[in-house]
């Protein structure tokens, strides 16, 4: 259990506590970058963190490519499972519409299919399907550019 401030999570700081809210979020991101704690998987969920605080924001642009960095350091370090729960996360903040979401998802299931985690699989399938998981201030964003 990795305890942040006041945020608490299994390994994820980035999770369901804070997915939905970005002042949690912020805060979450705040207590990870004033802790001593360094690593590769702790630069992982900043990254994730801060995806989550720019899909939340409309920033959808900008989310895609952190969520995309962030497990593509996930498969670089062998933490696969991390990898699919991060596709999780970027499936929740921006909706399984969102076209890179579906590109995305498809090896997180396997990932979860493969790792036999059915509570997991479960979850992402009621994700696609439309089920609750989203934010409920959240609706499915179109990508925007981002000024260069």
């Amino acid at each position: 259990m990795l305890e942040i401030g006041r945020h608490r999570a299994r390994r994820e700081p980035s999770r369901r506590a804070i997915a939905h809210d970005a002042e949690r979020a912020r805060g979450a991101l705040a207590d990870l970058d004033r802790s001593a704690r360094r690593g590769t998987a702790i630069d992982c969920h900043r990254i994730v963190i801060r995806a989550g605080i720019a899909a939340l924001e409309g920033r959808s642009g900008d989310a895609i490519g952190l969520y995309r960095d962030a497990m593509r350091r996930w498969r670089a370090a062998g933490l696969i499972w991390d990898e699919a729960l991060c596709a999780i996360d970027m499936a929740t903040v921006l909706g399984p519409a969102e076209p890179e979401v579906g590109a995305v998802v498809d090896g997180a299931r396997e990932i979860l299919v493969r790792l036999g985690a059915t509570p997991f699989v479960t979850r992402l399938d009621d994700l696609l399907a439309g089920g609750t998981d989203r934010p409920a201030s959240a609706s499915p964003r179109v990508p925007t550019a981002t000024p260069r």
